[in-house]
């Protein structure tokens, strides 16, 4: 009978500890819980709505608002002149930046291209019809496989790389055309 007694009281004191720990528990769960609907009730949109538009003639705060190639190309204008020391600065620009996927020379042959997704070839004679606000916009934007480059590249960076791409197709039509021209007779 002491036996039983003495397993009922162990029973009932650890149910006690148990209980008082769980109590606990809820009672600090409860405590949080005004604080944990913070990211339940927070400014939200409704899926399938749209964002509104801003006021007309607003200030916009940050970088400019992204605008499609298409549109930029037809928009935008490089406002750098193809000075030597901004094709300079571009070329340089060119290698930080493009080298490893276009190569050297533009034409998508770089150290890392090969994939599924080749580069484009920069040289090419449909990318060349492009206005310079397209290529400003694919750096900006991004395309296909090509990441973004807003945030590691500045406007004025971006348009001085666009002349270097200039300077790369005229040296590739130079090239196109010396080999196509026909050789000397001796």
């Amino acid at each position: 009978m002491r036996r039983t007694s003495e397993a009922m009281r162990r029973f009932v004191g650890s149910s006690m500890v148990w209980g008082l720990a769980v109590w606990l528990g809820t009672a600090a769960a409860l405590a949080a819980w005004p604080w944990s609907r913070d990211m339940v009730e927070q400014a939200f949109l409704r899926p399938l709505t749209l964002m509104l538009r801003p006021a007309e003639s607003s200030v916009p705060l940050g970088a400019p608002p992204p605008v499609s190639h298409e549109a930029a190309e037809r928009i935008l204008r490089n406002p750098y002149p193809a000075t030597a020391e901004h094709r300079a600065e571009g070329a340089r620009l060119y290698r930080r930046y493009c080298f490893v996927c276009h190569g050297a020379t533009g034409r998508g042959d770089g150290p890392v291209a090969g994939g599924a997704l080749a580069p484009a070839d920069l040289t090419s004679a449909v990318l060349q019809r492009r206005g310079d606000g397209y290529f400003y916009a694919v750096m900006r934007n991004g395309v296909r496989a090509m990441a973004q480059y807003h945030e590691m590249t500045d406007a004025r960076e971006r348009w001085l790389i666009v002349l270097h791409l200039r300077e790369l197709a005229a040296q590739a039509r130079a090239a196109e055309r010396q080999r196509e021209a026909p050789a000397p007779v001796p």
